[in-house]
């Protein structure tokens, strides 16, 4: 099973929770982990996939508990009135769309920026 597939059974199970029992329904990570049949290092990687997409799409209420961020659930609401977009709405890891990613990526352009100006400036003066 890949990331991205973990992440849509995730995504529509709380979808299903949300309807059930309410905007606030939280599950268990254990439980759902079972209940998916998502094995624990593709499991552990589909968290972490969320937590970078942060609190729009899921919030940890408690270190053992997952529920649908405020983003998700109009997600859920529009999948209710058949306008549904992406299940999940997370995008896969890119550089763009990673911040740690981003930011290591502007600091080697600064730096290779640096450098290149230091060689220009030992070209012109030197």
């Amino acid at each position: 099973m890949t990331v991205d597939r973990a992440v849509d059974l995730i995504f529509e199970r709380l979808c299903q929770e949300v309807r059930a029992r309410g905007a606030e329904a939280e599950v268990r990570t254990a439980a759902l982990r079972l209940e998916l049949g998502i094995p624990d290092e593709v499991f552990d990687a589909a968290v972490t996939v969320l937590k970078r997409a942060g609190e729009e799409a899921i919030v940890f209420p408690a270190p053992d508990r997952i529920r649908l961020g405020p983003g998700w659930r109009r997600r859920c609401e529009d999948a209710w009135r058949g306008q549904a977009p992406e299940p999940s709405g997370v995008e896969p890891e890119t550089a763009a769309n990673t911040p740690d990613r981003l930011l290591v990526g502007l600091i080697v352009l600064a730096v290779v920026m640096v450098v290149a100006a230091a060689l220009l400036i030992g070209y012109w003066f030197g």
